[in-house]
């Protein structure tokens, strides 16, 4: 938000190139360190792929393997440590329908937030796709 001195404040106009990045459902993610989210846009642009298209891909994975049945254990969200906590702020990814309607529906199943939904699915995900990133998810 921008400050406007004759009101406490003003969004900014979304541009064409916002709005087509902001399609879909929002999924906020925590934590996931700055070094963390460096790493994953490094990976993802090796890949000729965006940092979003890298969770979208993950998420999309896990969806499938518990459609098909596969039992998941899901690990809780690391407690930081203050020095962690200093650079580390709730993550941002959009999803579009289907995959949106998909995952929140999962997540309400599986009875599990949306973070460590996608925090297991980037674990599995890197695994299966042998990408080591630093410090790891």
């Amino acid at each position: 938000m921008l400050q406007d001195p004759y009101s406490e404040s003003i969004m900014p106009r979304l541009t064409a190139g916002d709005k087509k990045l902001r399609e879909g459902n929002s999924v906020s993610v925590y934590p996931i360190t700055r070094q963390q989210w460096d790493a994953l846009q490094t990976v993802a642009s090796g890949r000729g792929e965006t940092r979003s298209d890298l969770f979208r891909d993950a998420i999309g994975q896990l969806l499938d393997n518990r459609d098909n049945g596969e039992l998941v254990t899901y690990t809780a969200a690391p407690r930081l440590h203050p020095g962690e906590k200093a650079g580390t702020k709730p993550r941002i990814v959009w999803l579009k329908p289907p995959l949106s309607d998909r995952f929140r529906d999962r997540c309400e199943v599986d009875r599990i937030s949306q973070s460590e939904f996608v925090l297991e699915a980037l674990r599995r995900y890197l695994k299966t796709e042998k990408i080591a990133i630093d410090p790891a998810i």
